[in-house]
């Protein structure tokens, strides 16, 4: 991942980087535009610093295929879900391992009362009528993530990559986010994971195109 270290290598995975342009921020901004407020409030961050996008793709795709973003792209004549979501679990495990202080954002298609949350456990954060799960340094085992994963279900996908004070807050407790809280959230996210390619893959945001 851009801008943080240790990286995981896309090439393990049958990928390779591939830095995008305005089509790509116009699309991530799109979409987090329609996810709910946190990203709302992530894509007037995009807009005000654009950073870097990049995606990941098979050795075999056509470079132009990437411009649509909306489509899927196959590898060697066959869906790529797999191996990409594998990736993607991947660099959500490395970004909670590298610090004490990482958090990993869902967003979800949930209501706070949908029975379903209360049943999830203490991983989760409303604001309004918004669900998010939550993943912290401590929620880094492989199970943990692939329950985040399967139990977020909206489309897109968006998963925010943040740090900070938050780790050690009451809101985690106390699930409901202030204003403050979740201007906070969006103001210490580094990098954004939105899916794309018809599930089959995703673009993801650095939010500055230096090591921070």
């Amino acid at each position: 991942m851009a801008g943080r270290a240790p990286a995981v290598s896309p090439e393990r995975y049958g990928l390779t980087e591939t830095i995008l342009g305005s089509e790509a921020r116009e699309f991530a901004k799109s979409e987090l535009e329609r996810s709910g407020r946190l990203g709302r409030r992530l894509a007037e961050k995009l807009s005000a610093s654009p950073g870097q996008i990049v995606t990941y793709l098979p050795d075999d795709a056509a470079s132009e295929s990437i411009i649509s973003f909306n489509d899927s792209i196959p590898c060697n004549g066959q869906a790529m879900y797999g191996h990409m979501h594998d990736f993607a679990m991947a660099l959500v495990k490395n970004y909670l391992t590298h610090s004490g202080d990482s958090v990993a954002i869902f967003n979800t298609l949930a209501h706070p009362s949908d029975p379903w949350i209360k049943n999830y456990g203490p991983q989760f954060l409303t604001y309004g009528t918004d669900v998010y799960l939550y993943l912290l340094h401590a929620d880094r085992s492989e199970s943990g993530i692939k329950r985040a994963f399967r139990h977020r279900g909206a489309y897109p996908g968006i998963v925010a990559f943040t740090r900070g004070q938050h780790s050690e807050t009451r809101m985690w407790h106390r699930h409901a986010m202030s204003d403050l809280e979740l201007t906070g959230l969006a103001a210490h996210t580094q990098f954004v994971m939105v899916e794309a390619f018809d599930q089959d893959g995703f673009v993801l945001w650095s939010t500055s195109s230096t090591d921070q």
